[in-house]
């Protein structure tokens, strides 16, 4: 068995196997989804073209709303590195900025992702023990729905120039802040699980009509670290892919602000946190 298991979305026992995937490896991947899959294509293909403009710089990256544009020259820096990550990204939110020709299509994808998403913490808070769902403050699900702070982040990894500074990833190493991301399948390779146990990166397997799930740092710390935030990478593509474009859209599921994720934290304090580690955080809200 793969260390990230696939898992048949309309199997009579996918809320398990689904579960269990994600308590082994943090990670799991989903066929027979029910995101329209042409859908997601259309937006891949609109933002691709968006990004090879200069209109991308019409709706700069605001680090207290965290919505907009963020180009490569001020992008991410994964907590532990020095190097920012090759990429450049928009975020969108529910009835924020975006592009006016792409607003449409984007909001489609964000709503059908978040629909999923009700589903699959569903299936995860079925598939807990006792102990650790009596520490919730609230159900998984009330906690992500209607709230304003999720994301879908519009990624662009440009083709490599060769003059990369050496210790550069496309995405370094790192754990998502969030409850749970849904990924929809990129456009090309690259992304790694690390496994602690052995020391290993697996690569995850890309298919066009899979999306891949992972737990996000508030859920670990919500079910007091019975679910894992596993570490994961985009590695730099080497040959013929690395002169070309690789777009991939993470949904990233955040709860209000104020929502208590345990005794230490609530979403807000905690994301803030992790914000200023990676320089997206500037100023105070």
């Amino acid at each position: 068995m793969s260390f990230v298991q696939l898992v048949d979305f309309d199997s009579e026992d996918a809320d398990q196997q689904f579960t269990q995937s994600l308590r082994k490896s943090g990670f799991a991947v989903l066929k027979n989804h029910p995101i329209d899959l042409k859908l997601i294509q259309d937006v891949y293909d609109g933002w691709y073209q968006y990004y090879q403009t200069d209109d991308k710089y019409e709706f700069p990256y605001d680090p207290v709303a965290n919505i907009g544009f963020q180009g490569p020259e001020k992008s991410e820096t994964a907590k532990g590195y020095a190097i920012k990550d090759c990429k450049e990204f928009f975020h969108y939110r529910a009835g924020q900025v975006c592009p006016a020709h792409l607003t449409s299509i984007t909001h489609q994808l964000f709503e059908q992702l978040v629909d999923m998403a009700y589903t699959l913490l569903q299936w995860i808070e079925a598939n807990l023990p006792t102990k650790v769902v009596e520490k919730f403050s609230q159900p998984l699900w009330d906690m992500i729905k209607g709230s304003p702070e999720n994301v879908l982040r519009v990624l662009h990894y440009p083709p490599l120039t060769g003059d990369e500074e050496p210790g550069t990833f496309r995405a370094a190493a790192h754990e998502d802040i969030n409850m749970l991301t849904l990924l929809t399948a990129a456009s090309g390779s690259g992304l790694q699980v690390y496994e602690k146990t052995t020391d290993t990166w697996h690569d995850v397997p890309v298919r066009q009509d899979w999306i891949v799930v992972n737990i996000g740092d508030a859920l670990q710390e919500i079910t007091d670290y019975y679910l894992p935030a596993t570490t994961h990478r985009v590695k730099m593509p080497e040959g013929e892919a690395a002169k070309q474009s690789r777009m991939s859209m993470p949904l990233f599921l955040q709860p209000y602000l104020d929502t208590k994720l345990s005794d230490q934290y609530t979403y807000g304090s905690y994301r803030d946190e992790r914000f200023r580690e990676n320089g997206l955080l500037t100023g105070e809200k």
